[in-house]
Formats: structure tokens, sequence, C-alpha cells
């Protein structure tokens, strides 16, 4: 993942990095605020989780309607998932892909974090 990052020159910071996992941040600045970005890789089940938060709160009295509209990006979209914090309005952007002992094929990360 850090040779990833490395490859399509994006900054990021090592969060941790011990046995049980290596967590990654970078982000993106977007006009409505910073869009921060996550890549967690669970060392023990081989499991590389990326999310990405928004820089926008949902406000309470609209979030019924967005999360009916996230059903419905998430049913044509082929991979992660859109998902609303109905108790703060944080929306998120998860998908998950299993890693290995061997690298991965770079075009996994990519379609994963892009």
């Amino acid at each position: 993942m850090v040779s990833f990052l490395e490859t399509v020159n994006y900054k990021y910071r090592i969060n941790q990095d011990d046995v049980d996992r290596l967590v990654i941040q970078t982000g993106i600045i977007l006009q409505c605020g910073n869009a921060e970005t996550y890549l967690v890789y669970v060392k023990s089940l081989n499991l590389v989780e990326i999310f990405s938060v928004a820089p926008i709160k949902v406000p309470e009295n609209k979030r019924l309607k967005v999360a009916k509209f996230l059903d419905f990006v998430d049913s044509v979209s082929y991979l992660g998932s859109m998902q609303l914090n109905h108790r703060d309005g944080e929306l998120r952007c998860k998908t998950y892909f299993l890693g290995g002992e061997n690298a991965v094929d770079m075009r996994v990360i990519n379609d994963n974090f892009f």
C-alpha cells in the first residue's frame, strides 16, 4: 500500500504499524473541506479496508432522504458501499479486499482506492 501511494504521488502518514495492523492516513482537499482516507491492513486476517470520511455532516432532518439515496447508489455500485451514521450525519465510503503474503496487484489497490 505504501508503494502504491508513492507511485501515485500521494502524501500519507502511517498512524499505526504493529503486529496487529497497519493504518495509513491520507486525504484530499475539496472545496467543501478535507476528505480523510484511511487504509487499514488487519494482518491476522490479511484484510485491507479502505474508507473515506466526507468533510460534510448531513443535517438530522435530511438523513432519511440521504440514506434512501445511498441505498440506490449502493445498488448500482460495483465496489464498496456508502454509509451514513444516523447519530452524527457522517458520510463514509468503504471497501474491502483480501491482501496476502505476496504483493497485491497495484490495479486492485488502485480500483479500491480511487
